[in-house]
């Protein structure tokens, strides 16, 4: 026993069952213990799977933490026999957060300085509304500092934030719609997880719920979501790229680094404010037994900072090492922009050397992805106990695993484009365009046909917890190879028709709006 005397053993002793968690991911009462006497708080942590285990303890402090370690087994056992995992002592974490949080609950010379330099930016926002909606900065020719000033304007901002303004947005507006959902699906999915993250009381509960409901498929292949991004981004990038390089002139290095520079430019502030606000800001917030995640938090991005304003994370850290790891997405979609001139260039400069390119890049993603997943042996089943560090790791914030969709959504650009170019577009292209356009049939078939595609994709996640025994390792790597290319080619089916008829002229039957083009069609007389 760690405490001699008799009498503070009867009293420590009676606090300690009081204060303790009485089963797994009971955090006790943690503002109890560490207001007590005599008494800390330790609390023990185990990651299974997506779930994080938690078991709160009132320890005397005759008993250091080592001593605690010394009964690890006992705690793994115990967390085993309830959760119906294997847990190995080894994979157990105790930490002392009420001692972590006295030293995260302070404010910092550079939490006062960042706190200041955001003050004067909320001033500078709040001067430059007034005066905007006030009238006094609108006028016909508004100087550069006007200009400048009404750059920070809420209003100004939220309408063109809320507004369409121009022709290509408007011919290609049912892709706002398409970030809307997804959007939603992804915010969803997330916070779904970041719920099983917490102490949940009802863990087996949460875990067969999640493990077996068809309906939490959906929230499962959340991870396919975010390839819908890629795949919207890649048709973007395309366009974009396409009509600038549509100039001769403007194929030249120096357009390269200018819309690189641009997208930086684009990104990177709120980049820089969030990864303050973790450094500085959020260690500030909490005082729970789980707050110290926070100061993690604060570490990675303290020690990571330089490869998160290169955009290099997911190569130079871990999932869990980087600077907010859902920046991931980011650090992906900007290193697949900077290929993606290089392979729009050929097309614009000879068609056929374009589709060679593009051909070349979409084998090369996913031969990539194959020799990934079979390496690693990776699948998607959370009632299997693979190995999800590799996982992210190595295929889920890699560039060219995620390629594969980017890519499809760049020839997914090019083949709607050529359809629309009667003139000079490929024959195969057009003939294409012309039956969906004029056939009802047709085009009720692709929506059919892509809609079946996803959700049985989405079916998938259920089956592959639901019958885990039936899925061999190959199966596993299949899943994970197919799933997103699938998925994205049975979204294009059902974009496509919706490209073709996207304005009022469309509508009328007067011509296809694509990419900035607009093919008249004659009236008959």
């Amino acid at each position: 026993m760690c405490i001699r005397d008799r009498y503070q053993r009867r009293v420590h002793g009676v606090k300690t069952l009081a204060y303790s968690g009485k089963k797994v991911n009971d955090i006790g009462a943690y503002n109890e213990c560490k207001g007590s006497k005599g008494l800390y708080y330790m609390l023990v942590s185990v990651n299974i799977r997506m779930f994080n285990v938690h078991l709160g303890l009132c320890i005397p402090q005759e008993c250091p933490i080592e001593v605690v370690q010394e009964h690890k087994g006992v705690i793994a056992k115990t967390i085993s026999k309830f959760a119906d995992l294997e847990v190995k002592p080894e994979d157990l974490v105790f930490s002392d957060p009420a001692e972590k949080n006295k030293k995260l609950n302070r404010w910092s010379v550079g939490a006062i300085v960042v706190m200041a330099v955001v003050g004067l930016l909320v001033a500078w926002e709040l001067l430059a509304t007034v005066l905007d909606y006030n009238g006094y900065l609108n006028s016909t020719a508004p100087s550069p500092l006007a200009k400048f000033i009404l750059c920070f304007s809420y209003q100004k901002n939220a309408k063109g934030i809320l507004t369409v303004g121009n022709k290509v947005d408007q011919r290609l507006e049912v892709l706002n719609g398409v970030r809307i959902l997804v959007m939603w699906w992804v915010v969803v999915a997330h916070s779904f997880v970041m719920q099983l993250l917490a102490p949940l009381a009802n863990l087996e509960d949460a875990f067969d719920s999640v493990l077996n409901s068809f309906f939490l498929a959906t929230i499962k292949a959340g991870t396919v979501a975010v390839d819908i991004f890629f795949f919207l981004s890649g048709f973007l990038a395309a366009l974009s790229f396409t009509q600038i390089f549509s100039n001769p002139e403007a194929r030249n290095p120096t357009t390269f680094l200018r819309n690189y520079l641009k997208r930086y430019i684009r990104l990177t502030p709120m980049v820089l404010v969030l990864m303050l606000y973790t450094i500085f800001f959020q260690p500030l917030l909490f005082d729970t037994p789980i707050s110290p995640i926070s100061q993690v938090a604060a570490d990675n991005c303290s020690n990571h900072w330089y490869e998160t304003l290169l955009y290099v994370g997911n190569f130079t850290s871990g999932f869990m090492k980087m600077c907010n790891p859902w920046v991931w997405y980011l650090f992906v979609d900007i290193q697949l922009y900077l290929i993606t001139p290089f392979l729009i260039l050929p097309y614009c400069i000879k068609k056929k050397a374009g589709y060679a390119t593009l051909l070349l890049a979409c084998v090369a993603a996913f031969a990539t992805d194959i020799a990934i997943c079979c390496y690693y042996n990776l699948n998607l089943s959370m009632s299997r106990p693979p190995p999800m560090k590799e996982y992210f790791d190595n295929e889920y914030i890699k560039p060219y695993c995620r390629a594969f969709p980017y890519l499809i959504g760049m020839v997914f650009f090019i083949f709607t484009k050529e359809g629309t170019d009667i003139q000079i577009g490929n024959e195969v292209c057009v003939s294409v365009k012309n039956k969906v356009y004029h056939s009802k049939l047709l085009r009720y078939s692709f929506y059919i046909a892509g809609i079946i595609i996803m959700s049985a994709l989405i079916c998938t996640f259920y089956l592959l917890d639901k019958y885990k025994d039936g899925w061999s390792s190959s199966l596993g790597n299949a899943h994970i190879i197919l799933t997103r290319p699938l998925f994205v080619i049975g979204l294009a089916l059902v974009l496509y028709p919706c490209l073709l008829y996207t304005s009022d002229a469309a509508d009328d039957m007067q011509c296809v709006d694509l990419g900035g083009r607009r093919i008249i069609k004659k009236k008959k007389k």
